[in-house]
């Protein structure tokens, strides 16, 4: 199976994803101990830089029927996560997504930011315990399910989210731009 071991560009490219996912759910396991405004400006410069890396992450998709599952992270866990970011986030936490569904028209849906972060801190983390195993395997199935997550469930969540975070960090200049 192709994977990183003989690709230098690879290596480095997992590596900074773990480093990065690491960090993530650090910070989110002490983010009370931060101020709301702390939390929202980590996020806010946190966020591009795990969506970057989650795009660059290589392929490995061609022998998915030998990679082993790597959910680690507890409802508990996640629990704890959201139930900390709640109040953190106060009354920004709700918000609506607008999204075109298919070619038909806009849709909307009610989301919550303390949801998509607890969310995206489960998939970072199962990356993080997976990698650490430190079998070949495991590494490549934490690889392969962290690009896939990125597709399909954390990569959307950080987009859904970083406007929301970028409005509450700059509220004036996003108003004077629509008053234009």
């Amino acid at each position: 199976m192709d994977f990183i071991d003989d690709d230098p560009k690879k290596i480095k490219q997992v590596l900074e994803m773990l480093t990065l996912a690491n960090d993530y759910c650090l910070f989110l396991e002490k983010a009370g101990q931060y101020t709301p405004s702390e939390v929202r400006d980590y996020l806010h410069k946190i966020c591009p830089l795990l969506y970057l890396k989650g795009s660059l992450l290589p392929d490995i998709s061609d022998k998915e029927d030998e990679l082993i599952p790597t959910h680690y992270t507890t409802e508990e866990q996640w629990e704890s996560i959201y139930n900390t970011m709640k109040p953190l986030f106060g009354s920004m936490d709700k918000y609506q997504y607008h999204f075109f569904r298919d070619a038909f028209g806009l849709e909307q849906e009610n989301c919550s930011l303390a949801e998509n972060f607890a969310d995206i801190y489960q998939d970072m983390k199962d990356f993080v315990l997976a990698y650490q195993a430190r079998t070949y395997t495991a590494q490549q199935s934490a690889v392969f399910h962290c690009a896939r997550l990125f597709k399909i469930h954390w990569g959307p969540r950080i987009l859904e989210s970083l406007p929301v975070i970028h409005n509450a960090l700059y509220p004036a200049e996003h108003d004077a731009v629509r008053d234009d």
